[in-house]
């Protein structure tokens, strides 16, 4: 019987040793891809970064204000400001930009009664609804301004009629 237990952890043992070294082998395995994943992606990386540096190098040439400069004067035909032309102040600015339009909205009409587009049609035709909008006033007009009134009120007429 002690034969037995004796040849029984033998066997134990040699099984447990095949299978660590089995373990071992694919543990080995795994570790030498990953190895080579990772001189792959190394080697990735080191194009990457001289690409970069390539890009940097041609950023810097493509910067360089000799070169600007000269790109400038070729295209843009710039040439630089006469000390004349410099400003010495805020007073020395024009008059600020007056706005043709008011500075306040116009007020607003609502409509009051809202038809369909088929009664609209059976109705009988109404008189034109004046525009929401004041037609432009201008001090000391003149007969250009005169005309170009006429046109919008005219314009404005066909367009509500219509």
């Amino acid at each position: 019987m002690r034969r037995r237990i004796v040849k029984l952890s033998t066997v134990v043992s040699f099984s447990l040793a095949i299978a660590s070294g089995g373990l071992l082998y694919l543990i080995s395995q795994r570790v030498h891809e990953a190895e080579s994943v990772l001189s792959r992606l190394e080697g990735q990386l080191d194009r990457e970064e001289e690409a970069i540096r390539v890009l940097h190098a041609e950023w810097d040439y493509l910067n360089h204000p000799a070169r600007l400069e000269q790109l400038a004067r070729q295209y843009l035909e710039m040439e630089a400001p006469e000390t004349n032309r410099i400003l010495a102040g805020v007073t020395d600015l024009p008059e600020p930009f007056i706005p043709a339009l008011p500075p306040q909205k116009p007020a607003y009409r609502p409509v009051i009664e809202i038809r369909s587009v088929s009664a609209q049609r059976r109705a009988e035709p109404s008189a034109p609804i004046a525009s929401p909008f004041p037609p432009p006033t201008v001090s000391g007009a003149s007969s250009h301004d005169d005309q170009f009134n006429a046109l919008l009120q005219n314009l404005g007429s066909h367009g509500e009629g219509g």
